[in-house]
């Protein structure tokens, strides 16, 4: 299986599987050793497989309802994400790695 390393996110290794669809996979050390939240977890768990999908801030909110968070808390995090680009209305996406953001950490 042809692997290579991502340019974009630094740590990420791009491989192309049998149907030549390319996936983004992470090293487990690189995981363990990464400082990732539990509600960074939660908001990338409610996007799953489309990560290129939108989501309403009700989605996002309720995943981290679910996982115990506060509703004022869990509307801050949803609002001061690195991890999310608010779109129009009250939808919500996940930055790229190659999106600039102030607050945002490098890949």
């Amino acid at each position: 299986m042809p692997r290579s390393i991502s340019s974009t996110c630094p740590g990420l290794l791009s491989v192309k599987t049998i149907d030549d669809v390319r996936m983004m996979i992470m090293p487990a050390q690189v995981v363990l050793e990464s400082e990732v939240s539990v509600q960074e977890h939660v908001l990338l768990g409610c996007f799953g497989l489309d990560l290129a999908a939108v989501r309403q801030k009700k989605q996002l909110r309720l995943a981290l309802r679910r996982a115990g968070y506060p509703a004022a808390l869990a509307a801050q995090l949803i609002r001061d994400s690195p991890l999310l680009v608010r779109e129009a209305g009250r939808a919500y996406r996940l930055r790229r790695c190659d999106e600039h953001n102030a607050h945002a950490p490098d890949c």
